[in-house]
């Protein structure tokens, strides 16, 4: 009995392997539309985990606390101990150290500089010695070349070590340092740079570095242990590993008294909104090209069926069931669906090995659960496509499916009808929630699927209502054959509605994917360009004055529209809160910087610029200035008639020769009226200074002019200029007023005093900056920001940005470097950003670039280039999941062009034989070409341009909420308008594929109306 069930079984897999082959052409349709679907399902399901693999090691690259566990714990702690069970199978070995905060006593800072003793294991392979040699005791240290150069240390000095609690320990410094790669994962985000400087005029220092025990010297030393995750264990399936070990050490560290630094959370929360929005980025994709999927099988299993409807009449003439009838076309498709769903996976795997070789992260070719899973799902889909159809086909009567062609009633106009308005009203739905919604919910990411699904819909109607007026007309005119045949066919051929949704969903898919992902493109790149501010940006450890010193060398025109490099300088206040102060040199930053054009025009970078203003110069070793005759200038008191000015202090601010602020008092004159009086000093000036402001201070109330006559420096003459070449600065003397008044024998100080101190400032230094506000900071009444030495610094705003402030993005202001060196505020402080802007041009030379300043004493403690920002960028859940956008636009084009295909293989039976018939009726072939050309073409072209359209209104209507788009800043705004060049290509190949199939099915149609085709079957 088994053997016998086995010979039915064979027997009926060879008949069903017959039937196939005697219809090749169409069983290799099925095959292909198998594997394209399969294949589809297949790579989708393995990439998005690919993606979300390439999330985890993106995330985990970086060297800092979002990639690792720092602790500190006083000595008597036990940091390994502390550290949770299986930590060693998901953490790279630990980094011990030991620091201790210190101060370090020299003889020109006696109160000591402030800093921190450090050691770390195996330190001194990380560490580059410009001078001198690592410790090699805890008597001895190294310090850092920032601090050398500031602080004027040398190898052999003797320094002093003390803590808060100790005396002074003396030490030797044994070595000079600088990091030799200060983004090495060995430092975990915190190289030894970037603290030396002053905050309010105190010193702090780099750390200093030594070998051995910390806490056998310093009281007050802590244990510190570092741990970095491994990443090539770190994947989404070690992902709960991880945050259960960090939870369980962050419950633990507090209570041992250990304190604990990690952003793991923040990074494991990271990767599970990427992980979303890959799922929800691919989800979008693969439901509208489902809804094209779908009604390309409903398509094949219609024509399948349908062409074995006589077949199933003889069957069931010769008394086989309805049932086994039924059966054995099923068996048949699902025999020819499986060898496609097999073969579908080859391609597939093929696409995923080439993208887990590509993407980082990737640990070979991995098939998820999921995989098979979808794929499955998928077979069972393509499988029962056909069962409806089957289902209806044989419950027919045989005399039904005996006929040579369907019955027409098979597809009455109200049922045509009921199902429009179903759809219409469901894509209506979808629209108004969509709209009401907004683009956060997938539903209103649909929004060009929803309207494709109703415009096509709407277009068919329109189409069969115009078809049939134009038949009518034409009817009674007898003009214009050719249309009325057109008309006559598209009202009398089944499908063609179908068509046009197809084609219309197929067009608009197309073209919002190909949009999407260059608009997704385009955003990325301003996104990183922005971010990033310059094609390379160096951030060096030293004064702004020292660089711009240096840039003059490097690059003679760093100040103007032509620079390959150009200085800026970003300030904050203590308060974390408060106003960013940027400091730029406005003409090169305006056509150097990524973004600041969108920032600003032109015309208002040059507005905060310095002014044109000639300074005067101070050359020579002396300063003499000479008073003219003048009235009596003191004046009583009123509320203290003894009160009264009699004399007045005079002196200068000037800039020194490495563009420090100084004062010197030049002495006393007498305010009584008098003859000419001179005052003469000594000034350190034989290296250049300029002379920045003029003071005076009466000891009483002072009102009237004091003619200031002459003045020289090293024995020669300065020129003054004229009046207008000096301000009253703000907040000078409150309650006074000094105005500079022309005079043939110089200046005429006009004085009106109660007493405080006026003074009168050189306009070539602005005493107000003028600055850009970006776009949402409220400057207020009288503000102020923090110049690079910290010094509270009065602005007031030329203009207001529209868009993102290259790299500081928001909360800042955009000033004039110059003007802010030209008023001595040109020292760092450890707060200040002092950085090198290169061009595209000048960004392939980091390296000699580097050196060169490294060389003038500005070492570059970190460099940020915009092609890393990109290749970040690309590596984002939005970007690797919109990449492949245009490869599924492709595929919607294909499976237009086969719902087309097929559409017409539905109607190539009545068609033939209408044509035969017609043209025996003596219908010329040109006549039959061109209708049948106008029959199929038409409705397409009019779908494909419907269906452009709509992809681009959905870009409009949803660009800025697809999950395909990189999370910007609020500060930046992209450009989301439709990109021409995708527009075009994408249009051009909608016409391509989808015209070019239905001409060719036209052509394939008209070839194939002979007159044996009256007596075929087919």
């Amino acid at each position: 009995m088994v053997g016998e069930m086995a010979t039915d079984r064979l027997g009926a897999l060879r008949l069903a392997g017959r039937a196939l082959w005697e219809r090749r052409g169409q069983t290799l349709l099925i095959v292909l539309i198998g594997a394209l679907v399969s294949g589809t399902v297949v790579f989708a399901a393995g990439y998005q985990r690919q993606v979300q693999e390439t999330v985890v090691d993106a995330t985990f690259a970086a060297n800092g606390p979002g990639s690792a566990w720092m602790l500190r714990g006083s000595p008597e702690a036990d940091l390994t101990a502390a550290l949770p069970a299986g930590w060693d199978a998901l953490f790279e070995p630990p980094v011990a150290g030991q620091v201790a905060a210190v101060s370090w006593v020299t003889p020109r800072y006696p109160l000591g500089i402030g800093g921190a003793l450090t050691w770390r294991a195996d330190i001194c392979a990380h560490l580059l010695f410009t001078a001198g040699r690592c410790p090699t005791g805890t008597d001895q240290v190294a310090v850092s070349a920032a601090d050398a150069e500031r602080y004027e240390i040398r190898v052999g000095q003797r320094v002093g070590l003390q803590s808060s609690i100790s005396k002074p320990v003396p030490v030797t410094v044994v070595g000079i340092y600088r990091p030799k790669a200060e983004g090495e994962g060995y430092w975990f985000g915190n190289p030894p740079v970037g603290s030396s400087g002053f905050v309010n005029d105190e010193p702090r220092s780099n750390p200093l570095i030594t070998v051995g025990n910390v806490g056998d010297d310093v009281p007050g030393a802590q244990h510190t242990l570092d741990l970095r995750l491994d990443r090539a264990v770190a994947d989404v399936a070690t992902l709960p590993e991880i945050e259960a070990a960090t939870t369980t050490l962050a419950a633990t560290a507090p209570r041992e008294e250990i304190v604990l630094t990690t952003a793991i959370p923040v990074s494991l929360a990271h990767i599970a909104a990427e992980r979303a929005r890959t799922v929800t980025g691919l989800a979008l994709t693969l439901v509208q090209l489902a809804a094209l999927i779908v009604v390309v099988l409903v398509l094949l299993a219609s024509v399948a069926i349908t062409s074995q409807r006589g077949e199933l009449g003889l069957a069931r003439l010769r008394g086989q069931s309805g049932r086994r009838a039924g059966r054995q076309v099923v068996g048949r498709w699902a025999l020819a669906v499986a060898l496609g769903w097999l073969l579908g996976w080859v391609p597939a795997l093929v696409a995923l090995f080439s993208t887990a070789t590509g993407l980082p992260g990737q640990h070979g070719l991995r098939l998820v659960p999921m995989v098979p899973i979808a794929a499955g799902a998928a077979l069972l889909l393509m499988v029962a496509a056909i069962v409806p159809a089957t289902r209806a086909m044989v419950r027919q009567p045989v005399v039904e499916l005996l006929r040579t062609s369907p019955p027409a009633a098979a597809e009455s106009g109200r049922r045509e009808l009921i199902v429009d308005v179903a759809v219409l009203a469901a894509a209506a739905s979808g629209l108004m929630v969509a709209l009401q919604s907004g683009t956060s919910s997938l539903l209103g990411l649909l929004v060009p699927s929803l309207l494709a699904i109703a415009v096509g819909i709407v277009l068919g109607r329109i189409a069969r209502r115009l078809a049939d007026r134009v038949r009518a007309r034409r009817l009674r005119t007898g003009r214009a054959p050719g249309a009325l045949l057109t008309a006559i066919l598209l009202s009398r051929l089944r499908g063609q509605r179908l068509t046009i949704v197809t084609v219309c969903l197929a067009s608009a898919f197309a073209v919002f994917a190909v949009q999407v992902q260059a608009i997704g493109t385009a955003v990325r790149r301003h996104e990183a360009e922005v971010r990033t501010g310059a094609a390379a940006v160096l951030t060096v450890d030293g004064d702004p004055s020292a660089l711009v010193a240096a840039l003059d060398q490097l690059d003679p025109a760093h100040a103007t529209d032509r620079a390959t490099m150009t200085a800026v300088v970003l300030t904050r206040r203590a308060d974390a809160g408060a106003t960013r102060g940027m400091y730029v040199e406005p003409a090169a930053f305006g056509a150097l910087a990524y973004g600041a054009e969108q920032a600003a025009d032109r015309s208002v970078w040059q507005a905060i610029a310095a002014p044109s203003t000639r300074p005067v110069d101070l050359v020579g070793e002396n300063v003499t200035m000479t008073i003219g005759a003048h009235g009596k200038l003191g004046e009583t008191d009123p509320d203290d008639p003894t009160r009264v000015g009699r004399r007045a202090e005079l002196g200068i601010g000037y800039l020194d020769a490495r563009g420090g602020r100084r004062t010197l008092a030049l002495g006393s004159v007498s305010l009584a009226a008098a003859g000419q009086q001179t005052l003469r000093r000594d000034i350190d000036c034989a290296a250049g200074c300029r002379l920045l402001q003029l003071t005076v201070a009466p000891d009483g109330p002072v009102r009237g002019e004091l003619p200031l006559t002459a003045m020289s420096a090293g024995g020669h003459r300065l020129d003054l200029g004229s009046a207008g070449d000096w301000v009253q600065p703000p907040g000078v003397g409150p309650g006074a007023e000094v105005v500079a008044r022309p005079s043939a024998a110089g200046l005429v100080l006009a004085i009106d005093s109660g007493g405080g101190t006026v003074a009168l400032q050189q306009a070539w230094a602005p005493t107000v900056l003028p600055v850009l506000a970006a776009e949402y900071v409220r400057l207020g009444v009288d503000p102020t920001i923090a110049a690079p030495d910290g010094t509270a610094v009065r602005v007031e705003s030329a203009a207001r940005a529209r868009d993102a402030i290259p790299r500081a993005l928001a909360g800042v202001v955009v000033g004039d470097l110059e003007s802010a060196r030209r008023n001595g505020y040109a020292t760092a402080t450890p707060e200040t950003l002092v950085q090198v802007w290169l061009s595209a041009a000048a960004g392939d030379r980091v390296p000699a670039i580097s050196a060169a300043l490294a060389d003038r004493g500005l070492p570059v403690i970190g460099v940020d280039r915009v092609q890393s920002a990109l290749t970040a960028q690309r590596l984002t859940a939005a970007a690797l999941t919109g990449v492949v956008a245009p490869a599924f636009a492709v595929l919607a084009l294909v499976f237009g062009g086969l719902a087309i295909a097929l559409t017409a293989a539905g109607q190539q039976g009545v068609l033939g034989r209408d044509l035969a018939a017609l043209r025996l009726a003596g219908v010329g072939d040109r006549v039959l070409r061109r209708s049948v050309l106008r029959t199929y073409v038409w409705p397409v072209v009019v779908a494909a341009v419907a269906g452009t359209a709509i992809g681009v209104l959905g870009c409009l209507l949803v660009a800025d909420a697809l999950p395909v788009l990189p999370d910007r800043s609020p500060a930046i705004h992209p450009d989301l308008d439709p990109r021409p060049v995708a527009l075009a290509l994408s249009a051009l190949g909608c016409l391509v594929v989808l015209v070019g199939t239905a001409t060719f099915c036209a052509v394939r149609a008209v070839a194939g109306s002979s007159a044996d085709r009256l007596r075929s079957r087919r």
